[in-house]
């Protein structure tokens, strides 16, 4: 009697709550109400069994009623899984779990998300049973194919352990250019996700910015046991990559049947709208990188396919420290880094490093512009001072003309100046050594705090001061 009594205020609560949109009910609704308490009930109370034949029934004769009916079932399911000793009745309740996920599919979509989640759950059951490795590849692909860097965290580590386990067990069922391409995949979604962490972190306040940095830094632990498993699941040093991965990109990236691509420079690799370009190109970059393969060759070519497709300050930084012969080249490339950048310390240290490669060839009026440069990016940026204060000291032979004693140290004047404003004191020091002495400024009828010009190309004014006694 409690029992109907309990059923009865269960149904009429559920009258209410069922009622609400989304619920697709049967002329039969009483019926369907009722099983639908039932199932709901048993399954509150941890009575999984007693929750199959009211859900069956569901089930079989409103299948679309509503989308909880396959969350539940799989909760269900999962329970009866459990407690479940028996080999064959366990594999048997496992199917008839991912089964919801299909159901779940057939009658209200969103495949994308439901894949996702049940391509987690498969693995879990089965990444220890041989025969349904290939399975659990079929489902991971649509996974990846339909979220892209939507792909739950889960299943990021699990895909490549998957495949570790796959090509372990059947050699030949899976290639190594296949896993060095879903490698590179699961590695393009990981960067994917840590820019928006990255973002997170950078616009929003303190105290929501731990949650944000501990989601990074989770994702940079997943990269590294991605990274592991991968040369656990096949050989990858610099000759395969010099050897098996640059060809396969030169082919890619040569002119198929009459195909044109878009090329920005002459000695550039293309911009390409196959993905299957920059994918490899992204595999033999990172892949380069771990195995120290150096910047030469193919690794460059691919580095510049990932700027050219993706613009990145990280990436054009790499290619102009490689490409250093080629001064235009260089210069371009730190160039674009800065239009990419926005951050204003980074635009500092990329003018900086113009600077650096203009006074390696000796272009010394470019290389203080540079400098300068750097100093409207971020005026606080200290290095660009003692950049120019090491600049102006090295320029003495050059600049001097033997004339006058005191306006050939005027470059150490120049130079003082330039170590002081970036607070650089023990190099503001050695400047200040070699100012001119109170004899020579007195013999050459100057005064000091005198404006005097500085000859040579660094063409500023400064203020004669005399070295200390």
């Amino acid at each position: 009697m409690r029992f109907i009594v309990l059923l009865f205020v269960n149904i009429c609560f559920a009258s209410v709550v069922f009622g609400q949109p989304g619920w697709n009910w049967p002329e039969n609704k009483s019926s369907a109400e009722e099983k639908n308490v039932l199932y709901t009930d048993y399954l509150k109370e941890g009575n999984c069994e007693a929750a199959l034949e009211p859900h069956n029934w569901l089930l079989d004769s409103v299948p679309d009623l509503h989308v909880s009916l396959y969350q539940n079932g799989i909760k269900i399911y999962q329970c009866l899984i459990k407690n479940e000793k028996d080999k064959d009745k366990r594999n048997q309740l496992i199917e008839k779990a991912l089964e919801m996920f299909d159901l779940r599919i057939k009658y209200f979509k969103r495949e994308a998300y439901v894949i996702n989640r049940k391509a987690f759950y498969a693995y879990q059951y089965y990444k220890s049973n041989k025969d349904k490795f290939s399975y659990l590849y079929e489902l991971f692909n649509r996974a990846y194919q339909l979220n892209d860097e939507k792909i739950s965290n889960n299943n990021i580590v699990s895909f490549m352990d998957l495949m570790r386990r796959y090509k372990s067990s059947f050699p030949d069922s899976i290639s190594d250019d296949e896993i060095l391409e879903k490698y590179t995949i699961i590695t393009d979604v990981i960067s994917k996700k840590i820019s928006t962490e990255n973002m997170n972190i950078s616009i929003h306040n303190d105290d929501e910015k731990p949650k944000y940095e501990k989601n990074l830094e989770r994702l940079k632990k997943y990269q590294s046991l991605v990274d592991e498993l991968l040369t656990n699941t096949v050989t990858v040093d610099c000759d395969f990559i010099f050897n098996k991965l640059g060809p396969k990109l030169t082919n890619l990236t040569s002119n198929i049947d009459g195909e044109i691509m878009q090329t920005n420079y002459d000695d550039v690799a293309p911009v390409s709208d196959n993905p299957a370009v920059l994918n490899l190109a992204k595999e033999i970059f990172m892949l380069s990188r771990k195995n120290k393969c150096g910047f030469t060759g193919i690794v460059l070519i691919a580095s510049k396919i990932i700027f050219e497709n993706t613009p990145d300050v990280g990436i054009a930084k790499i290619i102009a420290s490689n490409v250093q012969d080629n001064l235009s080249e260089a210069l371009d490339y730190y160039d674009r880094a800065i239009e990419v950048s926005s951050d204003k310390n980074q635009k500092a240290e990329l003018h900086l490093l113009k600077a650096t490669l203009y006074r390696k060839n000796n272009q010394k009026v470019n290389a203080k512009q540079s400098a300068l440069e750097a100093l409207i990016a971020d005026n606080s940026y200290k290095e660009a001072y003692k950049f120019l204060g090491d600049l102006y000291m090295a320029s003495y032979e050059d600049c001097k003309k033997g004339q006058s004693r005191v306006k050939d140290r005027l470059v150490f004047i120049a130079a003082h100046k330039m170590y002081m404003r970036g607070g650089h004191g023990s190099q503001a020091q050695s400047a200040k050594a070699q100012f001119p002495s109170a004899e020579e400024i007195f013999t050459e009828n100057y005064e000091v705090k005198q404006q005097l010009k500085v000859d040579c190309w660094i063409n500023e004014t400064v203020t004669l001061e005399k070295r200390p006694n």
